[in-house]
């Protein structure tokens, strides 16, 4: 999604909060599962088709997962990692896959936007 094609901020109509690994290891010295609530921004989501999997043991079929493919812009910011997830307004948490893309519009010298691909496995 990386489009250079100039983007109005008024269409970020989107609230999302940045969610951080939650910070600190576990009995066993792995980090601890979940999440830690971030700064809320405003967002544009955009959601794709999602990628149908199935699992099989033996011929016989033992799990179907969707996965939602969600395209989030917002504004530039250079403390996103690809560790970290969003949670969407509905309360939905989606993780992020890959690096964070930072979008530069053209006539300026700094990133405007930043792109993240995330997916939500159901």
């Amino acid at each position: 999604m990386a489009s250079t094609t100039p983007m109005h901020p008024g269409e970020l109509v989107d609230r999302v909060r940045l969610l951080q690994p939650q910070a600190g290891q576990g009995a066993l010295g792995g980090p601890l599962p979940g999440w830690q609530d971030g700064p809320e921004v405003w967002a544009r989501v955009r959601e794709r088709m999602g990628l149908e999997g199935l699992s099989t043991l033996g011929g016989v079929e033992v799990q179907r997962t969707l996965t939602r493919r969600i395209t989030v812009r917002l504004r530039y910011r250079a403390d996103v990692r690809a560790t970290w997830a969003l949670r969407l307004a509905n309360g939905r948490v989606v993780q992020l896959i890959g690096e964070p893309m930072p979008v530069t519009e053209p006539g300026h010298l700094r990133p405007t936007w930043l792109d993240l691909e995330c997916q939500e496995a159901t």
